[in-house]
């Protein structure tokens, strides 16, 4: 017994690696989505400022996009591993006779929400800072 539960920790210790390994990764692709839409959207968020629109309404956008996000990214995520907990569970329970569940809270799922808000908000801070400092005239000026 104690020889397997040395080997299901090396795995869960495996497993642990990649979900960060996975939350860093989903991070870049944050950063790099919210990176490209602020430099597609140049011009409306030049307008916006023309507009009345602050330089901290602007980097408040952005920040809540990339907050937002991630939360999506997050509980989607979570859904769709407790749906599979609850189908590995159903395999389980026909052939080995374990009673297990998909849909049991773990107190440390809130620990993933807030890393992956904490992620999404650092990975939202430079596209805002950028997005909030764009020179309006430089860019209504120029035509693309």
């Amino acid at each position: 017994m104690n020889r397997l539960y040395s080997m299901m920790g090396t795995g869960t210790d495996v497993l642990q690696w990649l979900a960060l390994l996975i939350a860093v990764v989903s991070a870049f692709s944050i950063f790099i989505t919210l990176l490209k839409s602020m430099r597609e959207r140049r011009y409306e968020l030049a307008l916006m400022r023309v507009m009345g629109g602050s330089r901290s309404s602007l980097f408040g956008l952005i920040t809540w996009e990339g907050v937002l996000l991630s939360l999506l990214g997050c509980l989607l995520g979570l859904l769709l591993g407790h749906v599979a907990m609850q189908w590995t569970a159903g395999l389980l329970a026909d052939d080995y006779r374990y009673n297990l569940t998909g849909w049991r809270w773990i107190s440390a799922e809130w620990l993933i929400i807030a890393g992956s808000l904490a992620l999404g908000l650092l990975a939202a801070l430079l596209p805002a800072i950028q997005a909030s400092n764009t020179d309006i005239n430089e860019t209504l000026g120029t035509t693309t």
